[in-house]
């Protein structure tokens, strides 16, 4: 599983309220129609949500530190083998 976290330095929520941080709305893969499909290193992956500062996507691979991993991002203009 991939995940992006808000910075801890981010000051949108004061400390200590417990409140969503996240400045940019989320939006369900529904709602981006452009995106056919996802591959982390050639396994397909399923997206949880979007924002304009990322996408949250889930995968059954195991991403192990300091090796490279490609990141693709199917479009209508793709095809997906």
């Amino acid at each position: 599983m991939v995940m992006a976290w808000p910075r801890i330095d981010d000051e949108r929520s004061p400390s200590g309220t417990g409140g969503d941080r996240r400045g940019a709305a989320r939006h369900s893969p529904e709602d981006v129609p452009w995106i056919r499909a996802v591959k982390l290193s050639r396994e397909e992956a399923r997206v949880i949500n979007v924002s304009s500062g990322g996408i949250l996507i889930e995968c059954h691979a195991r991403l192990a530190l300091g090796t490279c991993t490609v990141l693709q991002i199917v479009g209508p203009a793709n095809r997906v083998n």
